[in-house]
């Protein structure tokens, strides 16, 4: 394995955060081979055919506070540096121990380490046999720690990683070994970030269209993220930007170019279309759809939508107003509203960003299947028709009728 650094774990883990599946065509774009091979050492992603996911191990770090968090929590998790840290930290209890520090190495492994004893000893054991060749007790200090910094060296060596480069990027030191062994205490690096690599044996299939999902729901993953730039028709490097691609094992994107499509020529239908297959636009449009048919057959219990905007303007939630007069907000519903279709909403960070759902509304606006009349929010006038004359989009109002009468009972706390 090529020498690497722990930098080149952050595209990675901020690609795959943000939009759940990694593609073989982007993990190539991002030159990502030799991260991809660390993470997968510890299981922190998954490879199925033609993309990685995230693994379980890395689903367990969630929800971190902020990319930074699970960048710092994933290095030292992974099983090659997490077993350097553990070697290190057992030379350097072994040593104190040596030198009459009876009290400090008790403290140590009964306080601060008692999960890690059994790696401690078994590594010690390794030292006596194949290097000291005498009972630890019976070494010297100085014997010990040449016998730990061979060992060190070797395992360097085995697995391509420069640890002083590590440690400077994770410990902010890098030398000498008592220094690192201190700031890693310092971090919390050693006390409960091990986690055991795991055979992954799940292979999802990939998406086929979602009402086809909604018929048969298996939890299949969702989540919202920022779409930078929300109007795909007017996009300069539509090829290049993530949020318009196809994924195959979860639903982030907007599901609207395959691999080698340009963006060119699109058609407005087209981009409707994939809006209409993601679930968080194909909830809200559902919402749009329950209104206008409520409308046309005179029923006045119908809701009423309205966009809400932060301080500085942009889009940031929708205001539903229930029959009764209640007030839901789209945010706080998201979740409820994901998991009574049968999927999961995932939130790496353990909540909903406002600026990504902002972005979401914007983009269906600028897509022309939301526009807003007297203040509140409707279906657009040119979708609406489109909709009940389209055999496509009639699919989205026959079909998942049943599903929509699920949201708006959701969204009344029934």
């Amino acid at each position: 394995m090529p020498n690497s650094t722990p930098a080149i774990l952050e595209p990675i883990l901020a690609h795959l955060i943000h939009w759940g599946e990694l593609s073989r065509v982007e993990a190539r774009w991002l030159k990502a081979d030799a991260g991809l091979a660390l993470l997968a050492s510890g299981s922190l992603v998954h490879a199925v055919a033609g993309a990685w996911l995230i693994g379980s191990n890395l689903e367990r770090l969630f929800p971190a506070s902020n990319l930074e968090d699970i960048w710092q929590k994933v290095c030292f998790s992974l099983p090659t540096y997490q077993a350097y840290l553990i070697n290190l930290a057992a030379g350097e209890i072994a040593r104190r121990g040596l030198e009459g520090a009876g009290d400090l190495v008790d403290q140590w492994v009964v306080t601060s380490f008692p999960h890690q004893v059994p790696a401690f000893n078994a590594f010690l054991d390794q030292i006596e046999q194949n290097d000291l060749h005498k009972p630890l007790i019976e070494s010297s200090p100085g014997a010990l720690v040449q016998a730990v910094q061979r060992f060190i060296q070797l395992q360097e060596k085995a697995s391509g990683l420069d640890f002083a480069a590590w440690n400077q990027a994770l410990l902010s030191v890098s030398a000498p070994t008592e220094a690192v062994f201190q700031a890693a205490l310092a971090r919390g690096a050693l006390t409960d970030q091990s986690i055991d690599p795991v055979n992954e044996v799940f292979e999802p299939s990939p998406i086929q269209d979602l009402n086809t999902e909604l018929a048969k729901p298996c939890g299949r993953w969702v989540l919202c993220p920022n779409l930078d730039h929300p109007n795909p028709m007017q996009h300069p490097d539509l090829a290049i930007d993530p949020a318009w691609h196809k994924r195959s094992y979860v639903f982030s994107s907007v599901p609207l170019l395959d691999n080698g499509d340009n963006g060119m020529n699109l058609t407005q239908e087209q981009v409707q279309t994939a809006f209409c297959q993601h679930p968080l636009s194909w909830i809200i449009i559902q919402l749009g759809l329950h209104i206008q048919i409520q409308a046309t057959t005179g029923s006045n219990k119908i809701l009423h939508l309205a966009l809400e905007r932060n301080p500085d303007g942009a889009l940031c939630d929708l205001h539903i107003e229930l029959p009764d007069n209640s007030i839901r907000h789209l945010s706080e519903a998201v979740p409820s509203l994901v998991r009574g279709l049968g999927l999961e909403l995932i939130l790496p960070y353990g909540q909903l960003s406002l600026a990504a759902l902002g972005s979401w509304l914007e983009a269906l606006l600028q897509a022309e299947l939301l526009e807003v009349s007297r203040g509140e929010v409707f279906l657009s006038e040119t979708f609406g028709r489109t909709v009940f004359a389209s055999k496509y989009f009639q699919l989205l109002v026959k079909n998942p009728k049943l599903w929509r009468k699920r949201l708006v009972e959701i969204l009344k706390g029934e």
